[in-house]
């Protein structure tokens, strides 16, 4: 029973650590760019993605940019020209944001998050403290369900790697 149990909080910890982020996460690039002489735009400038996927920007142009939410979800600071800045979304919604530089210059984007099969949609959450940026490292926990089909099989395993050790040890 105790070598079962020291197979399974192992297995636990690792089904655990597997669902902290998705297991299908993708990462999207949007450009910072200029279009046409001191025109500056992101490029695309909308974005569907899936909840747990993150977002990088790249500042391709030869100035400075921002890529900040309307709603204070996030906000690069400055990202000087090659720089880039991420951001992993971990909530569906709709997310519309700006360059604080040239956002009267039309440089404004939108990021569509789709939720998980099975999960209903919902926008941010307007008026909510700001989120700090993350480097493509944020935390999801759509993967879940991969992590508990993990620990299910492997505590089966265990279980029956049990029984059937007593089971040899009675017929001997």
């Amino acid at each position: 029973m105790w070598r079962s149990l020291r197979l399974i909080v192992p297995a636990l910890a690792l089904a655990l650590a597997l669902g902290v982020a998705p297991a299908n996460a993708a990462t999207q690039t949007v450009q910072m760019t200029e279009q046409g002489a001191g025109h500056y735009v992101f490029s695309p400038a909308t974005l569907t993605i899936a909840v747990g996927d993150t977002v990088t920007w790249r500042n391709t142009s030869d100035t400075v940019h921002t890529a900040t939410s309307n709603d204070g979800v996030w906000d690069s600071g400055d990202v000087q020209p090659g720089q880039t800045f991420s951001f992993t979304f971990t909530k569906p919604g709709t997310y519309q944001y700006f360059c604080k530089y040239h956002r009267a210059m039309g440089m404004v984007g939108t990021i569509v998050v789709q939720a998980a099969a099975g999960t209903p949609a919902a926008s941010p959450t307007p008026g909510r403290a700001p989120g700090l940026p993350s480097t493509g490292g944020g935390g999801s926990h759509a993967g879940g369900g991969l992590a508990w089909l993990l620990l299910g099989g492997l505590g089966a395993g265990a279980v029956g790697g049990a029984a059937l050790r007593q089971r040899r040890r009675r017929s001997n």
